[in-house]
């Protein structure tokens, strides 16, 4: 690859284009992105777009080229083929969830995938995001930190982003960690970016969430801490110290519930320390046990707090396999 050097070429509209930093001497094909171009090889861009080969033109006298080389004239952000195929030349072949991502790298990877039916990018690029944002509890409680880096600047990135190329599965995930982590200042205003931009979401996605918000409260009530609030479970029939663990257990109720509902609780890992301070081995057994019965409650009905489908019925790309950018 050689750096990034100026190619005065006629791109769409006369502009002079420029070569980008991916540039093959020996590439045989040059896709061009708004005022951008990168020369690569045919074989390795078919082999994850065959798509693609339609745009391919024959090479006739009068058709456009550039150092016997093809033109692809693609209609898309110069950014996201950059980010692509830094991926696709350099990591995608030894790529695993192990490792980190670029939010940039997997919004270009997810976009183009889907757009030029490229699979395995696609699907590659799924894998990272469903780590991030599961549809199973048990996975979800496996999450340990993120393998996105560098990671959006607000969770907005992801919630507008699953909107535009309709990755369903994930949203109530992403819409919990959302209200977990976002002020609701910032819900209605939007979030303002370290460049001066703002980050906005749609006014149906506010509503979501605003809703949402309020029945996990609830929910965190009726369901993860459900034992909190009936005097017959904590203390247990088995407790022998029920005044300390009825103190115990209202001195938890005010940590849960005051001054606001924590909803950050209420998909958290059980801690017998933060959970069950002061509590018997015996009461301690009692609301872990429940704790978790509840949790699954709550992840089971997540959906329909926001207003979407149940788990089993939330598909992704339009229910088709692929989504409408083409």
């Amino acid at each position: 690859m050689n750096g990034f050097f100026p190619l005065v070429t006629k791109g769409r509209e006369d502009k002079a284009m420029k070569r980008s930093r991916i540039w093959f001497d020996d590439g045989s094909t040059i896709l061009q992105a708004e005022d951008t171009q990168f020369c690569v090889h045919k074989s390795v861009i078919l082999k994850h777009f065959p798509t693609l080969n339609d745009f391919v033109p024959s090479q006739s006298p009068g058709l456009p080229s550039s150092d016997g080389c093809a033109i692809i004239d693609l209609s898309d952000s110069a950014k996201d083929w950059e980010s692509l195929l830094i991926m696709i030349y350099d990591h995608l072949p030894t790529c695993k969830t192990t490792d980190l991502i670029p939010f940039r790298t997997l919004v270009a990877m997810l976009r183009l995938g889907d757009k030029y039916h490229g699979h395995s990018i696609r699907e590659e690029a799924l894998r990272f995001l469903r780590y991030e944002f599961p549809r199973d509890l048990d996975d979800w409680m496996d999450v340990w930190g993120t393998k996105i880096y560098p990671y959006p600047e607000s969770e907005f990135d992801f919630i507008n982003f699953a909107d535009e190329i309709g990755l369903h599965s994930v949203l109530p995930a992403m819409y919990y960690t959302c209200i977990k982590y976002e002020k609701l200042k910032d819900i209605f205003y939007g979030h303002l970016n370290s460049d001066g931009s703002v980050t906005r979401l749609s006014p149906d996605v506010q509503a979501c969430l605003v809703v949402g918000r309020e029945k996990l409260a609830f929910a965190l009530k009726t369901h993860t801490f459900s034992w909190l609030y009936n005097k017959k479970i904590i203390p247990c029939p088995r407790c022998s110290t029920k005044p300390e663990c009825t103190a115990a257990r209202n001195q938890l109720i005010r940590r849960v519930w005051m001054p606001v509902p924590n909803i950050s609780l209420a998909l958290d890992l059980w801690n017998r320390s933060e959970f069950a301070s002061g509590l018997c081995s015996f009461c301690a057994f009692t609301a872990e046990k429940l704790f978790h019965s509840g949790q699954e409650k709550l992840w089971n009905e997540l959906p329909s707090y926001f207003g979407l489908p149940s788990w089993d019925k939330l598909e992704d790309f339009d229910d088709s396999g692929s989504s409408s950018l083409l």
